[in-house]
């Protein structure tokens, strides 16, 4: 909770990358998620706006494949063993 309460809170603009305080929306096969990369608690979810969102920590496999990406930017990305394609559609 304590790097939670410490982390600097980051306004992300159009074109920013994905990095720690970041909320993300990927889209999958049709299918949005949204991510929020904390520095700890990776796989919580929380309600945010409504909507549920993952936390995932920079460390962690899919935050080390999502680091640096943009809006617009098309990942091959490997979730429990299988590589799939998505988009970010947003990165806030």
């Amino acid at each position: 909770v304590e790097q939670f309460h410490t982390m600097p809170v980051r306004v992300f603009g159009a074109g920013d990358a994905f990095d720690l305080g970041a909320l993300v929306e990927v889209d999958r096969k049709g299918k949005t998620t949204r991510y929020f990369v904390g520095p700890r608690a990776g796989g919580r979810e929380i309600v945010h706006a409504g909507k549920t969102v993952l936390v995932i920590t920079p460390q962690s496999p899919l935050g080390r494949q999502l680091m640096g990406a943009k809006a617009g930017d098309r990942l091959q990305i490997e979730i429990g063993g299988a590589r799939d394609e998505c988009s970010v559609t947003a990165v806030s």
